[in-house]
């Protein structure tokens, strides 16, 4: 008897159902995060510098930096 209230029993959704509800509730609350200011997606920019551009920071970064007492008053007086 207990095997015949098993096949009685009617599923409410079928697993595709399930799948769907899951989705589309998922859809809504991407929804209504973004409305809320809560973006899930970003968008950057993308900067590409030149072999010019690279040689010429190397070329600052390779060269050497005198910090005598006479040019840090220039560069107090320049101030």
């Amino acid at each position: 008897m207990a095997e015949n209230n098993q096949v009685n029993k009617k599923k409410i959704l079928s697993k595709f159902e399930w799948f769907l509800l899951v989705f589309a509730m998922g859809i809504l609350a991407i929804v209504l995060l973004q409305n809320m200011g809560v973006h899930m997606i970003e968008t950057t920019e993308k900067v590409e510098i030149s072999e010019a551009d690279r040689r010429a920071k190397e070329a600052e970064k390779n060269s050497p930096q005198v910090n005598t007492l006479y040019e840090k008053k220039n560069e107090v007086r320049n101030n």
